[in-house]
């Protein structure tokens, strides 16, 4: 059932380049995702004030099981949250596969700003502070700076019709190529821009090639046709703090 309802959000949510292999989210063959969907699942969750809650929130208390566990507590490792002001919520992650990845969001001066990363590294400097001068760069640009795309929301129409022709989109299998590209919103819907920010909502993504000017709808398996991948976990996997 949880799976099943990860396929029916990702697909909710227009998250095409997104396969889950379990709850987990550690390395399973055939899963993948991309730093655009990452971006579109934040900024879901980041228009619910109860997700914004348990993300932001320094600490958890995971309650005793009777008979077998006595309950113990997880700290929250989004170091942005600690260090950044106006920071709203974040995941952290690690794989083999998609390496160091990060989503967050933040918010100064009425404008909101998620940050994606995947395939990143904790060199030269940590995942947290990448995303800092990422989210500082989007902030620093003027309101009404061009967007070059768009990131959907959940009710936008498809752009392209389910017998056109499909254009590849940049999802993540494994990695492919450095963290070079970003992109921001604007009324109405999330855009990708190489000089980032609007008044309202924006997005920055690290990703590995620059996202199409506007995104089509992309065919994976799945939908109908997407291809359920196994559950079977692969070694020297750990998930990202909570």
């Amino acid at each position: 059932p949880t799976l099943e309802a990860m396929y029916e959000t990702a697909d909710r949510l227009r998250a095409y380049d997104t396969s889950p292999g379990g709850p987990s989210g550690l390395d399973v063959e055939g899963q993948r995702s991309s730093a655009y969907d990452l971006a579109l699942m934040m900024a879901e969750a980041a228009a619910d004030p109860a997700m914004l809650a348990i993300m932001s929130a320094p600490l958890a208390q995971i309650p005793a099981v009777a008979g077998r566990d006595e309950g113990f507590e997880i700290q929250n490792q989004n170091q942005l949250l600690l260090n950044y002001p106006g920071t709203l919520a974040g995941k952290t992650g690690f794989t083999d596969a998609a390496r160091y990845t990060f989503v967050g969001a933040a918010e100064r001066d009425g404008r909101r700003l998620i940050v994606s990363l995947m395939l990143a590294e904790q060199v030269p400097i940590p995942t947290w502070e990448q995303a800092a001068r990422l989210l500082d760069w989007g902030f620093a640009l003027p309101a009404g700076t061009p967007p070059v795309g768009e990131l959907v929301s959940p009710d936008s129409p498809d752009l392209l019709p389910q017998d056109s022709p499909e254009q590849p989109s940049t999802a993540l299998g494994l990695p492919t190529g450095p963290v070079s590209a970003a992109s921001a919103s604007a009324a109405g819907g999330m855009s990708v821009l190489p000089l980032l920010a609007l008044a309202t909502g924006t997005v920055v993504i690290a990703v590995g090639t620059l996202l199409w000017s506007r995104r089509p709808r992309v065919s994976y398996p799945g939908r109908g046709q997407r291809r359920r991948v196994s559950s079977t976990l692969t070694p020297r996997d750990s998930a990202g703090g909570p």
